[in-house]
């Protein structure tokens, strides 16, 4: 049954992605957001939906937005969110949970502007009723393809300490001594190694990112015990292979460190994994073209791919992103079977078949 969700913060980059889910699902929607004045106020927005879901910046605003709405929230209400740090909520969320709401804590792990499809969510009941809130949860990010993890609401913050809390520390560690070095971050791309690739790629997923997710991450990263001790091990492990000056005693000590680790097998499915990310990437920067389609439908990759074969040029890479109901596919040339004219016929071929082409530059 069709109902209205109140999404606050619902022009944030997260909160307009929330909000065009709900509505994918058929959920009617109001939003509230401070940066813009012309929307609901949170109470407003609370007042006129029985499902409230928060998707606010900083996180400790949500405990103060649910106390100012303490007289109009009721047993009936829903209550969702997607703070990528639970510790400011786990007392209000349970508080709310153990007055009859039913609350499902959500973590889409990936950024609003990539496709859905295939990513994680982690999904955290809260309380003794999650059952509504959790089966609307469901909905609104399956119906996206989206595949979802449950885990338990209180071990979110230290579940996430090595996999979100440490990669933002070190990555803004690392930006801050390039911005304040002055290295031009393209000439060291021009240069660059296999494995700096992957370090780079890795690094500016991070600082593309807003910078006040990384603050919320970081400050609850380190305000959490085990995340001091791990910055500590951080440190004397770092001193530890500064210090040594004998190259095969250090040599060993790397090589028992990565034994430790292959469990499974898994060194030989990360160097293959690592391999074809890395073997796609070049057959891009060899020659690439970006091809539009309009519309994301069944037959659209044969229709592409077949104008390049018409034109006789052999693809190396085929790399697909999702958007507003468009594909832009990123497309590797094999530069033996392309030339000028070839090139210009394919072109022609995609642009009568309704795509639109960018080429790129080398």
């Amino acid at each position: 049954m069709a109902e209205r969700v109140a999404v606050i913060g619902g022009e944030g980059n997260m909160g307009r992605l929330t909000t065009t889910l709900f509505q994918h699902i058929g959920h009617e929607t109001v939003v509230s957001d401070v940066a813009n004045p012309n929307t609901l106020t949170p109470i407003e927005a609370i007042r006129s939906s029985r499902i409230v879901f928060f998707s606010v910046l900083p996180i400790a605003e949500i405990p103060k937005i649910l106390a100012a709405a303490a007289d109009i929230i009721t047993p009936d209400h829903i209550i969702l969110d997607n703070a990528s740090s639970k510790t400011p909520l786990i007392q209000t969320l349970n508080n709310l949970a153990n007055k009859g709401l039913s609350v499902c804590s959500t973590h889409p792990l990936c950024k609003h502007d990539q496709p859905l499809h295939g990513q994680k969510v982690l999904l955290m009941d809260v309380g003794p009723r999650p059952e509504q809130a959790r089966h609307l949860a469901e909905r609104l990010y399956t119906q996206a393809g989206m595949v979802v993890v449950e885990m338990p609401f209180e071990a979110h913050d230290h579940s996430m300490l090595i996999v979100q809390g440490l990669p933002h520390l070190l990555w803004r560690a690392v930006g801050e001594v390039y911005a304040k070095r002055g290295i031009d971050p393209e000439a060291l791309q021009q240069i660059g190694t296999a494995n700096f690739r992957l370090f780079d790629l890795a690094m500016w997923r991070t600082l593309i990112q807003m910078p006040e997710i990384s603050s919320e991450i970081i400050r609850n990263f380190l305000d959490q015990e085990e995340g001091n001790q791990l910055v500590t091990d951080l440190q004397e492990a770092v001193t530890s292979i500064i210090a040594s000056d004998d190259r095969t005693q250090l040599s060993e000590s790397l090589r028992q460190d990565a034994d430790q680790l292959d469990q499974n097998g898994i060194r030989t499915r990360m160097n293959e994994i690592s391999t074809t990310v890395l073997e796609g990437l070049a057959n891009l920067d060899v020659e690439s073209l970006m091809v539009i389609s309009p519309v994301d439908k069944a037959g659209v990759l044969e229709k592409m791919a077949g104008a390049f074969a018409k034109a006789g040029i052999s693809l190396t890479e085929i790399r697909s992103h999702v958007s507003d109901g468009t594909v832009k596919f990123r497309i590797g040339i094999d530069e033996k079977t392309s030339n000028p004219t070839t090139l210009k016929r394919a072109i022609t071929l995609l642009i009568r078949r309704g795509f639109a082409v960018i080429e790129l530059p080398k």
